[in-house]
């Protein structure tokens, strides 16, 4: 029986990079991608749906082959000096939602293009693409708070989060390992 080398090294120090197309919600970056150096994200469970089957008395639980999940992540990003990954996930959040109490009537036109891909790129610890999962037609569902205080004396890196829905997502093996 033979064992694959990286069965017996252990994921430490990996990286999470999440992307997501900007030019659909601003063209003041310069740029066509956003990325996010996350510190920490879900993969989310997967269950496999059931039904009990009766024969002969006997109860029989079977797969209906149907995979249900809960569609939410919540990412946790280090934020830039310069904040440009809040201004654009609050466009984006501001796409879909109106300020209570602004007088403005929330819009009943959705436009699809604001429904974006994110991808996430694990890292290993050299650096190296693992793998990509891929969000489709994700949209923000909540966006976090953040703690801006002077009492910290290190000074420490600001953190933000916020949580997407999607509707399905993929995977792909970026290291094209074979199974045998």
């Amino acid at each position: 029986m033979s064992i694959l080398h990286s069965a017996i090294n252990f994921a430490t120090n990996n990286k999470w990079i999440a992307t997501m197309p900007i030019e659909s919600l601003s063209t003041a970056y310069g740029s066509k991608k956003m990325a996010f150096n996350l510190t920490s994200f879900e993969l989310p469970e997967m269950l496999m749906s059931s039904s009990t089957l009766g024969f002969y008395g006997s109860q029989v639980e079977v797969p209906t082959l149907v995979r249900s999940q809960q569609k939410t992540i919540l990412f946790n990003y280090l934020l830039s000096s310069d904040w440009h990954q809040w201004k654009l996930l609050y466009a984006w959040f501001s796409k879909f939602a109106v300020e209570e109490g602004s007088g403005t009537a929330p819009s009943t036109n959705v436009n699809e293009k604001w429904f974006l891909p994110i991808s996430v790129i694990m890292l290993s610890e050299f650096k190296k693409p693992i793998f990509e999962i891929k969000f489709f037609n994700c949209w923000i569902k909540s966006f976090g708070s953040v703690s801006c205080d002077y009492q910290d004396a290190e000074a420490s890196v600001i953190k933000h989060s916020f949580t997407i829905a999607y509707s399905y997502f993929t995977f792909s093996d970026l290291m094209n390992l074979r199974s045998d």
